[in-house]
């Protein structure tokens, strides 16, 4: 795994090297029954020799094979063979791996439009066919000990899935299309080792949900983990040492100097300015000291105090105001709940860190480090009143958060630990510490990045980020993609989680901060122009209120949503072609959710003693092929119960995550998302009014391995609806 940037050595990770077989041209899926195997392809079933020797076959076949197919060159093994230290046994390399691949992206990227397209089609399937079968073994080391397979070493298996993910990326690059993530496979490898290394459960969870696996085996390497919080508590779902409610206190920085005192801004000043609706900015100014000598930290000498402090002045936000906005986690040391004061010795870093920004962007230092030329900024820390008795302010503060948010010039991403790196560390160790930091899991800095395009994370130098969404389509698709990263945020207020949607989605949350917060979310459902594609499937409990009982009560950890809605639809003209057409998008009315998402519908109606209903998992045919619906968390009580202040007998539908058409119905081959819906009578009316059941899951019951399903077993059955356009009115 050497072609990876790895920081240290991970002995876990070493892979035996092989030699033999050697991988020979020919048809590559049959390479195993040539090889003397008995292969099933479809389940990945392997029988006819030892583990050793299975392993040999499937470095043989799905890394060197691959390797030789994917670029069409042939291929020296022992390339690929170390030996070190002195006498010991043989194994795999990788590092010739990236100069292979650039090869083939650099002669793929010449051909002429044809034949490029049919080359993409050659990789996409292959590459895609590879992880089908890395899934299935995978599948079969957890679940299924009587096979093989079952015993192979977990780095083998880690190691081609790197492989199909080095030739995933690099695709994406060549064919300029979306990376496609390679799937499972070494997730519970990775799992174990990074919680040997003392991270949270929760961030284990994120890292393997949101990370590919070349950033993770990275992460692995750094070694164990250097937070100070205790996480013997936390669970996959949320990190209890996170949780920032009760009293909060500014930290000294580790090379804090004697003599240090706490800095603040003027709150009249601050207060007036929010007062009359405006914003205010901080700049660093020297002033003397008006401090007693008692709050200076570790200061002795009380008869000759310093003649210059650091101070803070304010001024009000102006149109074309060049400023920073700070972000971070509130009890990750920069948060106080105390006062609106921060100690010099992080103000002094939070100056360092300012004035490096303004020098690389002027070219030269400025002119005036200090008073209104020296590098304006927004804290909330500093620039928004705590006591209780400034409620108000806080409340007028927080309705202006998108605007001090977007008007930044940048958001500076402050974190304990990107803050520790070397200014010469590699953006991915940059990438990888943001992403496990506690700046990732916070409600507020969730907002706070997502409304600048400038994203600058402090490491002794900065890095920007960029992403600008331009057609109403891809805004709706940013808008899911935003919504979907709640699931791994928490809140220590939970009345805060809608006013931080509103404040991203540029919503006034005036209104939500006038109410009680748990009438905030059909509130602020009630008050977006449309409701995102995937509300609907978030997990978790649902509003008990009419018209909303289709809503999650929360999107926050631990339930969240989890997948992007596609806003096409694909019908059949007359004529038998295909029409792209972007679905409306969902409004709301008294009534419930109105959608059009593409729909399976049960045939005929159903009861509430049917199988379908009553079991955990139940079987449906559709188009002549098996699957199973698997009723998702509380699902079968929550069906139950609503279904029984319904109808006693009803039509069932799938509404689905998915395109419609039955072009598509090969997405339902692997794994679909879908919300069971009831209606009392058959429609074939253009609305149909149903209510919300429970979320699903469906699965083509021949791609599990080793499943047999008797006739009789086969309960339910589903016929396709497939009308030009179905307005679903959800309650």
């Amino acid at each position: 795994m050497d072609h990876l940037p790895l920081k240290n050595a991970v002995p876990e990770f070493r892979v035996h090297y092989y030699g033999s077989p050697s991988y020979e041209k020919g048809d590559f899926w049959s390479f195993p029954n040539r090889q003397g195997w008995q292969y099933v392809k479809d389940i990945s079933v392997f029988e006819g020799g030892t583990v050793d020797q299975l392993a040999a076959l499937l470095q043989a076949w799905l890394f060197f094979g691959l390797v030789q197919e994917v670029t069409g060159e042939p291929l020296d093994q022992d390339r690929f063979s170390s030996r070190a230290p002195l006498g010991s046994e043989s194994s795999l390399t990788t590092s010739a791996l990236p100069s292979l691949i650039t090869a083939w992206t650099d002669r793929t990227e010449v051909l002429e439009t044809s034949t490029r397209r049919a080359e993409r089609l050659r990789v996409y399937t292959m590459l895609q066919e590879t992880t089908d079968v890395l899934w299935q073994i995978d599948a079969q080391v957890h679940h299924k000990p009587k096979y093989i397979a079952a015993q192979l070493p977990p780095a083998l298996l880690l190691s081609l899935a790197l492989v199909v993910e080095a030739f995933k990326l690099a695709s994406a690059r060549a064919f300029q299309e979306p990376y496609i993530p390679t799937g499972k496979t070494g997730q519970r490898f990775l799992r174990k080792l990074l919680s040997a290394n003392g991270w949270c459960p929760s961030l284990i969870r994120s890292a393997l949900t949101h990370l590919d696996l070349g950033t993770v085996v990275y992460v692995i390497s750094l070694g164990p983990c250097e937070r100070e919080k205790d996480h013997s508590e936390c669970t996959e779902i949320i990190c209890l040492a996170l949780q920032t409610a009760g009293v909060r206190t500014p930290s000294h920085t580790q090379d804090c100097s004697n003599p240090c005192y706490n800095v603040e801004p003027d709150l009249i000043d601050i207060i007036k300015l929010i007062g009359k609706g405006s914003i205010p900015l901080l700049y660093f100014v020297k002033k003397p000291y008006h401090v007693p000598i008692t709050d200076i930290a570790g200061y002795d000498d009380q008869t000759n105090p310093p003649t210059a402090a650091l101070g803070l002045g304010v001024r009000e936000y102006k149109p074309g105001d060049r400023y920073t906005a700070h972000s971070h986690v509130f009890g990750e040391g920069t948060g106080n709940t105390e006062g609106h004061y921060l100690p010099k010795c992080a103000l002094l870093e939070i100056w360092q860190v300012l004035q490096a920004q303004m020098q690389r962007e002027n070219g030269s230092s400025p002119s005036d480090s200090w008073g209104e030329g020296s590098p304006l900024f927004w804290m909330d820390t500093l620039c928004v009143p705590v006591a209780p008795h400034h409620q108000q302010l806080r409340n007028s503060a927080i309705t202006h958060m998108r605007q001090i948010y977007q008007n930044a010039i940048r958001v500076l991403v402050l974190s304990p630990e990107t803050r520790k790196l070397d200014s010469g560390a590699l953006i991915i160790e940059l990438y990888a510490k943001t992403f496990l930091s506690g700046w990732m899991q916070r409600l507020w800095t969730l907002q706070e990045g997502a409304l600048n395009p400038c994203l600058a994370v402090v490491d002794g130098k900065s890095s920007a980020l960029y992403d600008q969404a331009t057609s109403a389509e891809q805004v709706r698709v940013r808008e899911q993609r935003v919504l979907i990263a709640f699931k791994d945020r928490f809140a220590s207020r939970k009345g805060d989680e809608t006013i931080c949607i509103a404040t991203f989605l540029g919503l006034d949350p005036s209104p939500l901060l006038a109410i009680d917060e748990h009438e905030r979310m059909p509130m602020l459902l009630q008050m977006m122009p449309h409701v995102p594609d995937n509300v609907l499937f978030g997990r978790g409990p649902r509003l008990e209120r009419i018209g909303f009982g289709w809503c999650p009560q929360t999107l926050l950890a631990p339930y969240g949503i989890e997948v992007v809605v596609s806003t096409r639809h694909k019908p059949t003209s007359e004529d038998g072609t295909s029409l792209v057409e972007v679905r409306p998008p969902n409004v709301l009315s008294p009534e419930g959710l109105h959608t059009t998402l593409p729909a399976i519908m049960l045939a005929g109606p159903a009861r509430t003693s049917e199988p379908v209903l009553m079991r955990d998992t139940s079987d449906f045919m559709l188009d002549g092929k098996l699957y199973a619906i698997t009723l998702l968390e509380d699902a079968r009580s929550c069906f139950h119960r609503r279904a029984s202040e319904f109808a006693a007998e009803q039509y069932l539908a799938l509404l689905l995550a998915l395109p419609a058409g039955r072009e598509y119905m090969a997405a339902l081959d692997k794994y679909a998302t879908a919300v069971l819906v009831g209606m009392s009578d058959d429609t074939t009316d253009e609305v149909a009014k149903v209510r919300y059941y429970c979320k699903i899951g469906t699965t083509r019951i021949d791609f599990i391995p080793g499943v047999t399903v008797l006739p009789e077993e086969r309960h339910a059955y589903a016929t396709w609806v497939l009308p030009p356009m179905q307005r679903w009115i959800v309650d």
